[in-house]
């Protein structure tokens, strides 16, 4: 039996139970989910489009990351160093009619 599988969120190959093979449906972030046909429980987890299966039975295989406090200041100055490209980009649409 597989314990872990990574792929696309987008790739239907990649929503099979680990144990059956059977898709399964209604995958939500952060979640233990059931498979209908065999009852192997997974643990879900979605990174951007990134998809990781779980089997249950060995939760030290899940690497599940905290999001960042919006008050650190790595966040503030990544949010602010956004901004000021956004403000540069208008600036060069305008400039060139983009």
């Amino acid at each position: 039996m597989t314990l872990k599988r990574v792929g696309s969120l987008k790739n239907k190959k990649h929503k099979h139970c680990l144990q059956c093979g059977r898709v399964l449906v209604g995958l939500k972030d952060n979640t233990e989910h059931e498979c209908s046909f065999c009852g192997q429980k997974h643990f879900v987890d979605i990174y951007g489009t990134t998809l990781v299966l779980t089997a249950a039975e060995r939760p030290d295989l899940r690497r599940r990351t905290e999001p960042k406090n919006p008050d650190d200041p790595e966040a503030v100055q990544k949010k602010k160093n956004q901004d000021e490209f956004k403000k540069s980009l208008a600036i060069f649409r305008s400039k060139w009619g983009r």
